[in-house]
Protein backbone atom coordinates (compact mmCIF):
# COMPACT_ATOMS: atom_id res chain seq x y z
CA UNK A 1 0.00 0.00 0.00
CA UNK A 2 1.27 3.49 -0.77
CA UNK A 3 1.78 5.38 2.48
CA UNK A 4 -0.55 8.43 2.60
CA UNK A 5 1.80 10.03 5.10
CA UNK A 6 4.90 12.26 4.71
CA UNK A 7 7.35 9.84 6.33
CA UNK A 8 10.51 8.62 4.59
CA UNK A 9 11.26 5.48 6.63
CA UNK A 10 14.69 4.81 5.15
CA UNK A 11 17.02 3.70 7.99
CA UNK A 12 14.22 3.71 10.56
CA UNK A 13 13.64 1.22 13.37
CA UNK A 14 10.62 -1.09 13.36
CA UNK A 15 8.98 -4.00 15.15
CA UNK A 16 5.60 -5.55 15.84
CA UNK A 17 3.21 -3.52 17.96
CA UNK A 18 1.61 -5.83 20.49
CA UNK A 19 -0.47 -8.83 19.49
CA UNK A 20 -2.55 -7.44 16.63
CA UNK A 21 0.04 -7.80 13.84
CA UNK A 22 0.61 -4.10 13.23
CA UNK A 23 4.15 -2.79 12.80
CA UNK A 24 5.53 0.44 14.26
CA UNK A 25 8.16 2.39 12.28
CA UNK A 26 10.06 5.20 14.01
CA UNK A 27 12.68 7.59 12.68
CA UNK A 28 13.89 8.11 9.15
CA UNK A 29 16.20 9.70 6.63
CA UNK A 30 16.06 13.50 6.72
CA UNK A 31 15.57 15.97 9.55
CA UNK A 32 11.89 16.12 8.59
CA UNK A 33 11.54 12.33 8.96
CA UNK A 34 13.66 11.57 12.03
CA UNK A 35 10.96 12.34 14.60
CA UNK A 36 8.16 10.65 12.62
CA UNK A 37 6.35 7.48 13.59
CA UNK A 38 3.94 5.45 11.48
CA UNK A 39 2.03 2.19 11.82
CA UNK A 40 1.36 -0.32 9.07
CA UNK A 41 -1.69 -2.55 9.52
CA UNK A 42 -1.46 -5.71 7.37
CA UNK A 43 -5.05 -6.59 8.22
CA UNK A 44 -6.36 -3.56 6.31
CA UNK A 45 -3.24 -2.81 4.19
CA UNK A 46 -3.17 0.77 5.47
CA UNK A 47 -0.70 3.23 7.02
CA UNK A 48 -1.45 5.74 9.77
CA UNK A 49 0.65 8.61 11.02
CA UNK A 50 1.30 8.58 14.77
CA UNK A 51 2.47 11.33 17.16
CA UNK A 52 6.04 12.49 16.63
CA UNK A 53 8.82 11.37 18.94
CA UNK A 54 10.51 14.01 21.06
CA UNK A 55 13.87 13.07 19.52
CA UNK A 56 15.21 13.04 15.99
CA UNK A 57 16.33 9.46 15.28
CA UNK A 58 18.30 8.18 12.27
CA UNK A 59 19.43 4.52 12.65
CA UNK A 60 17.46 3.86 15.87
CA UNK A 61 16.42 0.51 17.28
CA UNK A 62 12.75 -0.21 18.01
CA UNK A 63 11.85 -3.29 20.07
CA UNK A 64 8.68 -4.64 21.67
CA UNK A 65 8.81 -4.59 25.47
CA UNK A 66 5.41 -5.86 26.49
CA UNK A 67 1.77 -5.73 25.46
CA UNK A 68 1.27 -2.71 23.14
CA UNK A 69 4.50 -1.03 24.24
CA UNK A 70 7.58 -0.35 22.10
CA UNK A 71 10.96 1.15 22.97
CA UNK A 72 12.81 3.51 20.58
CA UNK A 73 16.44 4.22 21.41
CA UNK A 74 19.54 5.91 19.96
CA UNK A 75 19.91 7.45 16.51
CA UNK A 76 21.46 10.53 14.96
CA UNK A 77 21.81 13.38 15.65
CA UNK A 78 23.56 12.49 18.91
CA UNK A 79 22.30 14.66 21.77
CA UNK A 80 20.19 14.75 24.94
CA UNK A 81 16.92 13.90 23.16
CA UNK A 82 18.27 11.04 21.03
CA UNK A 83 20.19 9.79 24.09
CA UNK A 84 16.91 9.53 26.01
CA UNK A 85 14.94 6.31 25.36
CA UNK A 86 11.27 6.74 24.48
CA UNK A 87 8.34 4.36 24.82
CA UNK A 88 5.36 4.32 22.45
CA UNK A 89 2.06 3.56 24.17
CA UNK A 90 -1.44 3.24 22.71
CA UNK A 91 -3.43 3.94 25.88
CA UNK A 92 -5.23 6.11 26.77
CA UNK A 93 -4.35 7.41 23.28
CA UNK A 94 -1.23 6.97 21.12
CA UNK A 95 1.71 8.90 22.61
CA UNK A 96 5.44 8.79 23.33
CA UNK A 97 6.78 8.77 26.88
CA UNK A 98 10.40 9.72 27.54
CA UNK A 99 12.47 7.71 30.02
CA UNK A 100 14.09 10.90 31.27
CA UNK A 101 16.06 9.29 34.10
CA UNK A 102 17.58 6.79 31.65
CA UNK A 103 19.27 9.46 29.53
CA UNK A 104 22.90 8.52 28.84
CA UNK A 105 26.07 10.32 27.71
CA UNK A 106 25.86 12.59 30.74
CA UNK A 107 27.23 12.81 34.29
CA UNK A 108 24.90 10.09 35.59
CA UNK A 109 25.54 7.61 32.77
CA UNK A 110 28.81 8.66 31.08
CA UNK A 111 28.70 6.33 28.08
CA UNK A 112 27.27 6.31 24.60
CA UNK A 113 25.64 3.64 22.47
CA UNK A 114 26.41 2.85 18.85
CA UNK A 115 23.81 3.28 16.11
CA UNK A 116 21.20 0.54 15.70
CA UNK A 117 22.06 -0.79 19.17
CA UNK A 118 21.58 -4.55 19.50
CA UNK A 119 19.08 -5.06 22.33
CA UNK A 120 17.47 -8.18 23.80
CA UNK A 121 14.43 -8.27 26.11
CA UNK A 122 15.22 -10.67 28.94
CA UNK A 123 12.75 -12.76 30.91
CA UNK A 124 13.30 -10.34 33.82
CA UNK A 125 11.71 -7.55 31.77
CA UNK A 126 15.04 -5.76 31.50
CA UNK A 127 16.78 -4.95 28.22
CA UNK A 128 20.37 -6.00 27.48
CA UNK A 129 22.62 -4.01 25.12
CA UNK A 130 25.38 -6.09 23.51
CA UNK A 131 26.80 -4.05 20.63
CA UNK A 132 26.05 -2.62 17.20
CA UNK A 133 26.40 -3.47 13.50
CA UNK A 134 28.52 -0.31 13.28
CA UNK A 135 31.31 -1.66 15.46
CA UNK A 136 32.87 -0.73 18.78
CA UNK A 137 32.29 2.77 20.25
CA UNK A 138 35.12 4.90 21.59
CA UNK A 139 36.44 3.36 24.80
CA UNK A 140 35.43 -0.20 23.91
CA UNK A 141 32.21 -2.22 24.01
CA UNK A 142 30.49 -2.81 27.34
CA UNK A 143 27.43 -4.97 28.02
CA UNK A 144 24.74 -2.83 29.66
CA UNK A 145 21.27 -3.43 31.07
CA UNK A 146 18.37 -0.98 30.91
CA UNK A 147 15.53 -1.29 33.40
CA UNK A 148 12.66 0.48 31.59
CA UNK A 149 10.48 0.50 34.72
CA UNK A 150 12.92 2.20 37.08
CA UNK A 151 14.73 3.99 34.22
CA UNK A 152 18.21 2.86 35.27
CA UNK A 153 21.30 1.52 33.51
CA UNK A 154 23.60 -1.06 35.09
CA UNK A 155 26.77 -2.80 33.94
CA UNK A 156 26.74 -6.52 34.78
CA UNK A 157 30.46 -7.07 34.23
CA UNK A 158 33.47 -5.29 35.65
CA UNK A 159 35.27 -4.55 32.38
CA UNK A 160 35.07 -4.37 28.62
CA UNK A 161 33.49 -7.13 26.57
CA UNK A 162 35.94 -9.58 24.98
CA UNK A 163 34.69 -8.56 21.52
CA UNK A 164 32.65 -5.74 20.08
CA UNK A 165 30.70 -7.97 17.73
CA UNK A 166 28.92 -7.00 14.54
CA UNK A 167 25.64 -8.84 15.02
CA UNK A 168 23.72 -10.73 17.65
CA UNK A 169 20.67 -12.80 18.49
CA UNK A 170 18.79 -14.50 21.32
CA UNK A 171 19.03 -18.10 20.11
CA UNK A 172 17.19 -19.54 23.13
CA UNK A 173 15.37 -17.92 26.04
CA UNK A 174 17.90 -15.56 27.75
CA UNK A 175 20.74 -17.12 25.71
CA UNK A 176 22.57 -14.39 23.81
CA UNK A 177 25.07 -14.70 20.96
CA UNK A 178 27.33 -11.90 19.72
CA UNK A 179 29.68 -12.44 16.84
CA UNK A 180 31.96 -10.88 14.28
CA UNK A 181 34.04 -9.95 12.52
CA UNK A 182 35.54 -13.40 13.26
CA UNK A 183 34.84 -14.26 16.91
CA UNK A 184 31.76 -15.85 18.49
CA UNK A 185 30.69 -15.49 22.12
CA UNK A 186 27.56 -16.58 24.00
CA UNK A 187 26.06 -15.53 27.32
CA UNK A 188 23.48 -17.09 29.65
CA UNK A 189 22.15 -13.62 30.41
CA UNK A 190 20.07 -14.31 33.54
CA UNK A 191 22.38 -16.88 35.16
CA UNK A 192 24.05 -15.44 38.30
CA UNK A 193 27.74 -14.88 37.72
CA UNK A 194 27.49 -15.53 33.98
CA UNK A 195 30.29 -14.33 31.72
CA UNK A 196 30.71 -14.17 27.96
CA UNK A 197 31.94 -17.59 26.80
CA UNK A 198 34.07 -17.94 23.69
CA UNK A 199 32.87 -20.35 21.02
CA UNK A 200 34.24 -21.49 17.68
CA UNK A 201 35.38 -18.69 15.38
CA UNK A 202 33.67 -17.94 12.10
CA UNK A 203 35.49 -19.33 9.06
CA UNK A 204 35.33 -15.95 7.28
CA UNK A 205 35.91 -12.45 8.63
CA UNK A 206 32.66 -10.52 8.31
CA UNK A 207 32.49 -6.77 8.92
CA UNK A 208 28.95 -6.73 7.55
CA UNK A 209 27.22 -9.60 9.27
CA UNK A 210 23.66 -10.91 9.33
CA UNK A 211 22.42 -13.86 11.37
CA UNK A 212 19.17 -15.79 11.15
CA UNK A 213 17.92 -18.41 13.59
CA UNK A 214 16.76 -21.61 11.92
CA UNK A 215 14.06 -23.98 13.21
CA UNK A 216 16.58 -26.82 13.69
CA UNK A 217 18.36 -24.72 16.36
CA UNK A 218 21.28 -23.70 14.15
CA UNK A 219 22.33 -20.16 13.18
CA UNK A 220 22.99 -18.97 9.61
CA UNK A 221 25.47 -16.12 9.00
CA UNK A 222 25.98 -14.19 5.77
CA UNK A 223 27.65 -10.93 4.74
CA UNK A 224 30.98 -9.53 3.47
CA UNK A 225 31.77 -12.67 1.42
CA UNK A 226 29.79 -14.87 -0.97
CA UNK A 227 29.94 -17.95 1.24
CA UNK A 228 27.37 -18.26 4.09
CA UNK A 229 28.19 -20.41 7.09
CA UNK A 230 26.17 -22.34 9.62
CA UNK A 231 26.73 -22.63 13.37
CA UNK A 232 25.84 -25.87 15.14
CA UNK A 233 25.55 -25.28 18.93
CA UNK A 234 25.78 -29.02 19.65
CA UNK A 235 29.18 -29.47 18.01
CA UNK A 236 30.30 -25.81 18.40
CA UNK A 237 31.32 -25.59 14.75
CA UNK A 238 30.86 -23.21 11.82
CA UNK A 239 30.56 -24.84 8.37
CA UNK A 240 30.59 -23.26 4.90
CA UNK A 241 27.36 -23.46 2.93
CA UNK A 242 26.52 -22.95 -0.77
CA UNK A 243 27.67 -19.61 -2.19
CA UNK A 244 25.21 -16.78 -2.65
CA UNK A 245 24.85 -14.97 -5.98
CA UNK A 246 26.24 -11.71 -4.59
CA UNK A 247 27.85 -10.29 -1.48
CA UNK A 248 25.32 -8.86 0.97
CA UNK A 249 26.49 -5.93 3.07
CA UNK A 250 25.43 -2.60 4.56
CA UNK A 251 21.81 -1.90 3.69
CA UNK A 252 20.75 -5.53 3.47
CA UNK A 253 18.38 -7.79 5.33
CA UNK A 254 17.79 -11.48 5.99
CA UNK A 255 14.70 -13.16 7.43
CA UNK A 256 13.42 -16.68 7.97
CA UNK A 257 10.42 -17.60 5.81
CA UNK A 258 7.48 -19.75 6.97
CA UNK A 259 8.62 -22.59 4.69
CA UNK A 260 11.94 -22.70 6.65
CA UNK A 261 13.96 -21.15 3.82
CA UNK A 262 15.81 -17.84 4.23
CA UNK A 263 15.25 -14.66 2.21
CA UNK A 264 18.21 -12.31 1.70
CA UNK A 265 18.01 -8.96 -0.09
CA UNK A 266 20.03 -5.81 -0.77
CA UNK A 267 21.99 -3.62 -0.96
CA UNK A 268 21.31 -3.86 -4.72
CA UNK A 269 17.77 -4.23 -6.03
CA UNK A 270 17.99 -8.00 -5.82
CA UNK A 271 16.92 -10.81 -3.54
CA UNK A 272 17.47 -14.56 -3.34
CA UNK A 273 16.19 -17.45 -1.26
CA UNK A 274 18.49 -19.94 0.46
CA UNK A 275 17.31 -23.52 1.07
CA UNK A 276 19.17 -25.00 4.08
CA UNK A 277 20.54 -28.53 4.01
CA UNK A 278 17.50 -29.87 5.90
CA UNK A 279 15.53 -29.40 2.67
CA UNK A 280 17.42 -32.27 1.03
CA UNK A 281 18.42 -35.88 1.48
CA UNK A 282 22.13 -36.80 1.10
CA UNK A 283 21.46 -37.80 -2.55
CA UNK A 284 20.06 -34.34 -3.35
CA UNK A 285 16.38 -35.31 -3.48
CA UNK A 286 13.89 -33.34 -1.42
CA UNK A 287 13.58 -34.53 2.16
CA UNK A 288 10.30 -35.77 3.59
CA UNK A 289 9.22 -33.10 6.05
CA UNK A 290 6.88 -33.30 9.04
CA UNK A 291 3.54 -31.53 8.83
CA UNK A 292 1.35 -29.43 11.09
CA UNK A 293 -2.37 -30.00 10.56
CA UNK A 294 -3.57 -27.38 13.05
CA UNK A 295 -2.71 -25.39 16.18
CA UNK A 296 -5.34 -24.54 18.75
CA UNK A 297 -5.18 -22.79 22.11
CA UNK A 298 -7.91 -21.97 24.61
CA UNK A 299 -8.99 -18.85 22.67
CA UNK A 300 -9.30 -20.73 19.39
CA UNK A 301 -7.40 -21.76 16.24
CA UNK A 302 -3.87 -20.36 15.80
CA UNK A 303 -4.05 -18.34 19.04
CA UNK A 304 -1.89 -19.09 22.07
CA UNK A 305 -2.15 -17.52 25.52
CA UNK A 306 0.65 -17.06 28.01
CA UNK A 307 0.95 -19.78 30.63
CA UNK A 308 -1.59 -22.04 28.89
CA UNK A 309 -1.34 -25.43 27.27
CA UNK A 310 -2.25 -25.63 23.59
CA UNK A 311 -2.57 -28.45 21.05
CA UNK A 312 -0.56 -29.12 17.92
CA UNK A 313 -2.13 -31.67 15.58
CA UNK A 314 0.38 -33.47 13.37
CA UNK A 315 0.47 -36.86 11.62
CA UNK A 316 4.09 -37.11 12.80
CA UNK A 317 3.29 -36.71 16.50
CA UNK A 318 5.16 -39.81 17.64
CA UNK A 319 8.36 -38.75 15.86
CA UNK A 320 8.62 -35.09 16.87
CA UNK A 321 11.98 -34.22 18.45
CA UNK A 322 11.42 -30.51 19.04
CA UNK A 323 8.89 -27.71 18.75
CA UNK A 324 10.31 -24.27 18.16
CA UNK A 325 8.70 -20.82 18.30
CA UNK A 326 10.43 -18.14 16.19
CA UNK A 327 9.24 -14.55 16.13
CA UNK A 328 8.63 -12.83 12.79
CA UNK A 329 11.68 -10.80 11.83
CA UNK A 330 12.26 -7.05 11.53
CA UNK A 331 15.62 -6.98 9.79
CA UNK A 332 17.84 -4.18 8.51
CA UNK A 333 21.54 -3.31 8.50
CA UNK A 334 22.58 -6.69 9.94
CA UNK A 335 20.30 -6.35 12.96
CA UNK A 336 17.01 -8.23 13.29
CA UNK A 337 15.05 -6.28 15.92
CA UNK A 338 12.17 -8.76 16.04
CA UNK A 339 14.07 -12.06 15.97
CA UNK A 340 13.79 -14.50 18.86
CA UNK A 341 13.78 -18.31 19.04
CA UNK A 342 12.86 -20.70 21.83
CA UNK A 343 12.12 -24.41 22.23
CA UNK A 344 8.78 -25.27 23.80
CA UNK A 345 8.14 -28.20 26.11
CA UNK A 346 5.57 -30.71 24.85
CA UNK A 347 4.05 -34.10 25.62
CA UNK A 348 2.39 -36.75 23.49
CA UNK A 349 -1.27 -37.04 24.47
CA UNK A 350 -3.30 -40.29 24.56
CA UNK A 351 -5.19 -39.01 21.53
CA UNK A 352 -3.32 -40.05 18.35
CA UNK A 353 -1.73 -37.18 16.44
CA UNK A 354 -2.08 -34.54 19.16
CA UNK A 355 0.76 -32.92 21.09
CA UNK A 356 0.15 -30.81 24.19
CA UNK A 357 2.54 -27.84 24.19
CA UNK A 358 3.43 -25.37 26.95
CA UNK A 359 3.22 -21.71 25.92
CA UNK A 360 5.68 -19.07 27.22
CA UNK A 361 4.74 -18.02 30.73
CA UNK A 362 4.68 -14.23 30.34
CA UNK A 363 5.37 -11.44 27.79
CA UNK A 364 8.99 -10.96 28.85
CA UNK A 365 9.78 -14.50 27.74
CA UNK A 366 8.36 -13.74 24.30
CA UNK A 367 6.68 -10.43 23.38
CA UNK A 368 3.06 -10.52 22.21
CA UNK A 369 2.56 -10.81 18.47
CA UNK A 370 2.90 -13.25 15.62
CA UNK A 371 5.31 -16.17 15.61
CA UNK A 372 6.22 -19.09 13.37
CA UNK A 373 5.71 -22.47 15.05
CA UNK A 374 7.74 -25.39 13.66
CA UNK A 375 7.79 -29.09 14.53
CA UNK A 376 11.10 -30.88 13.89
CA UNK A 377 11.92 -34.53 13.17
CA UNK A 378 15.60 -35.56 13.05
CA UNK A 379 16.62 -31.97 12.35
CA UNK A 380 14.09 -31.52 9.53
CA UNK A 381 11.46 -28.81 10.19
CA UNK A 382 7.90 -28.54 8.97
CA UNK A 383 6.43 -25.54 7.27
CA UNK A 384 5.47 -23.09 9.99
CA UNK A 385 2.05 -22.53 11.46
CA UNK A 386 1.60 -18.79 12.04
CA UNK A 387 0.31 -18.32 15.58
CA UNK A 388 -0.64 -15.28 17.60
CA UNK A 389 0.71 -15.08 21.14
CA UNK A 390 -1.45 -12.93 23.37
CA UNK A 391 -2.24 -12.12 26.98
Amino acid sequence: AAAPIPHNMYCSGFDQLGADGRVLFAGGLSSDDRSKASIYDPNTDTWTAEPDMDALRFYPTVITLSHRENLAIEGLPDGPLSNTPEIFELNPSPHWRQLTDAEYNNATYPFNLSLYPILHVLSTGKVMYTGSPFGVPAGGEVTRILDPVFETWTQPFAGLDPIGGRSGCMFELDQIMKLGPIDTYTLAATLPGAQWEQKASLTHSRFSLFVTLLPDGKTLAIGSVLTPELYDPVTDTWSDMADASEVRSGHSSMVLLPDARVLTAGPSFSAEVYSPAYYYNPDGTLADRPEITSVSGPPGPDVVQYGELFNVVTPDAGQIDAIRLIRLGASTHGWNMGQQSMKLAFTLTPIPGILEVTAPQHPFQAPPGYFMLFVVVNGVPSNAAIVKLQI
